[in-house]
């Protein structure tokens, strides 16, 4: 008998068990100060081991015409556009590998081969909840920890600890993936996952273990208390509720109205009440026709900024994680060097912002593209497809946190593997985990 010739599938599995354990836990020589490099690292191995092993195995993509879904179509176009903007740049040496989020374009090919390869070969949903949920569990363990003032394998620098973000250090950092930015983009995408896991997949009875992990992520949410992780869960959660209905016409429209209700009553009372702070007293400046550059943890400003790079290079961008060296920033007082300085914008804090000015106009529509058909595929299946629901619902969520959120090859390969998901799910007429 000849042997066995493992399949293209079985790789992709592999593949993904190591993304969701030894890269969603490694943290590497040097904790914080040296995560994004050390992880960007460990995702080149894995993923020109993995790229090899389908190679070696003659094994690669089996082009159809079937294939060819606008979905892939569209991100295919948007590799594209974004190969295009770095060599159009002024900054092309450095679009190759990019800056210090490490989103260079290698890292954008690669966010594209996971999208690629996972829609085509699919993983477990049961795999992906059963390792991500033991993968958080470790992870908000160790943040608790860190929200306790400790400091767990040394991430922190000898002798500090989570409280001196802004003092000792400049930004906020927690468990096995740094910045709280990132903590809250990890979060939109499984809590979402776990809640849809549990409640649709009535035949797998072990679901209720995740649980644990679902308490824990929602506990550090809380506790981290960033904004954008908030918006991303409500908005998102409560957008899935009627496309979940969509075979139940009453309940779903009845959810409709209520959403719309709650919308239109909300939006009346941030119009004529002011809470005197926080968010829901910028919402209700912004209502009034009153906006501040601090407002969004000064957001507004960074978003001024970059509007005025993408108006020079509107079209191809300025090349992929090249914004920080237009020299952009604002100024503000830095309690961690304790004087008025400027801060260097090296993101849009808007995901689809950072693409237009990183990779142009034409790398954003390609993008849009590939949701859009995806949300619609997701809004015909969802009623009846479990599989399809529970990944729709998770890329909803983090696509409106994305609004304020940034992109880093430590979270965003998570959100690429699940978009992947998708595809492959509604183009399968039967669901099995």
């Amino acid at each position: 008998m000849g042997k066995r010739k493992i399949t293209p599938k079985a790789l992709t599995t592999i593949y993904g068990i190591l993304l969701l354990t030894v890269y969603f836990l490694f943290v590497g020589r040097g904790g914080y100060t040296n995560i994004a490099m050390n992880k960007y690292l460990v995702l080149l191995v894995l993923s020109v081991g993995y790229l090899l092993s389908l190679m070696i195995c003659n094994q690669g993509i089996r082009f159809s015409a079937s294939w060819f879904t606008p979905a892939r179509v569209a991100i295919l176009v948007f590799a594209g556009c974004s190969i295009l903007s770095t060599f159009l740049s002024p900054f092309w040496r450095q679009a190759i590998l990019g800056g210090a989020r490490k989103e260079g374009l290698i890292t954008i090919l690669l966010y594209v081969i996971l999208f690629l390869t996972f829609s085509t070969y699919g993983f477990s949903l049961k795999l992906f909840a059963y390792l991500s949920g033991g993968s958080m569990t470790i992870f908000c363990l160790i943040a608790s920890l860190q929200l306790d003032g400790r400091n767990p394998f040394v991430l922190y620098p000898e002798g500090l600890n989570y409280f001196g973000a802004g003092a000792d250090y400049m930004s906020e950092y927690l468990g096995t993936l740094g910045n709280v930015d990132l903590v809250a983009a990890a979060m939109c995408l499984l809590i979402p996952f776990y809640v849809h896991y549990i409640i649709l997949q009535r035949k797998d009875p072990w679901r209720f273990f995740l649980l644990l992990p679902l308490l824990l992520c929602i506990a550090v949410t809380v506790k981290m208390w960033v904004l954008a992780a908030f918006v991303g869960l409500i908005v998102g959660l409560t957008l899935s509720i009627p496309v979940l209905l969509s075979n139940h016409r009453t309940a779903r429209n009845l959810s409709i109205a209520g959403i719309a209700v709650l919308v239109i009553g909300g939006l009346m009372t941030l119009r004529f009440v002011d809470a005197g702070s926080g968010l829901f007293h910028e919402l209700h400046a912004i209502l009034n026709g009153e906006i501040s550059e601090d407002f969004g943890s000064q957001r507004i400003a960074i978003w001024r900024q970059v509007w005025e790079v993408i108006r020079e290079q509107p079209l191809w961008g300025s090349g992929p994680d090249t914004l920080e060296l237009w020299g952009k920033g604002f100024q503000g007082y830095s309690a961690f060097y304790q004087a008025h300085v400027t801060t260097l914008i090296d993101t849009a804090h808007n995901e689809y912002l950072n693409i237009w000015v990183n990779q142009g106009i034409f790398a954003l529509i390609a993008y849009f593209t590939a949701l859009v058909y995806l949300a619609w595929k997701w809004i015909k299946y969802a009623g009846h497809h479990a599989n399809a629901a529970i990944c729709g619902c998770a890329v909803l969520c983090y696509c409106v946190q994305a609004f304020f959120g940034m992109s880093s090859c430590i979270t965003a390969p998570y959100f690429w593997m699940l978009l992947g998901m998708v595809q492959y799910e509604v183009t399968r007429p039967v669901c099995d985990c």
